[in-house]
Formats: C-alpha cells, structure tokens, sequence
C-alpha cells in the first residue's frame, strides 16, 4: 500500500512538470509561431490542398460501403415478428 501511494504521488507531480517543462521548451524554441503555416507543411506540389491523391483510400471506402450496406439492409419481416 505504501509503495501504490508512493508511486501515485510521484506520478502526479512528475507528469504535470515534464508537460509544463515540454510547453515551456516548446515556447522558448518558436514551435507556436504562425501555426496556420505549420498546419500546411505535409503538402507540397505533389498533394496540393483540397485534392484527394490517396489511391488506396478509394477502394477500400467502396468495400466498406457495400459491407455496411449488406449489414444495415433491413430483414423482411416474419410472421412470428408482427
């Protein structure tokens, strides 16, 4: 029991300083300046904005929509149901 309220304790100290210790880290190197550019750095002039180019996407999307289509399609009615 002693070493749960052990650990407990220093677990809820340590974590909430290693986040404020990151946050600060993370103000101190520039990492929160202009935020709308960063949110854009995965695309290039290979995958412009807006413009879907995953190919595998495609085929499993139609796959999954004909399984929930088969799955959801609703079940005639017997005549112990009515």
């Amino acid at each position: 029991m002693t070493v749960m309220l052990i650990l407990m304790l220093t677990g809820s100290v340590a974590v909430p300083a290693a986040a404020l210790w990151a946050f600060r880290w993370a103000l101190g190197h520039g990492e929160f300046q202009m935020p709308e550019r960063a949110a854009l750095l995965p695309f290039d002039e290979e995958e412009p904005v807006g413009r879907e180019t995953d190919i595998v996407r495609t085929g499993s999307r139609t796959a999954l929509g004909e399984l929930a289509g088969r799955l959801l399609r609703p079940r005639p009615e017997t005549e112990f149901e009515r």
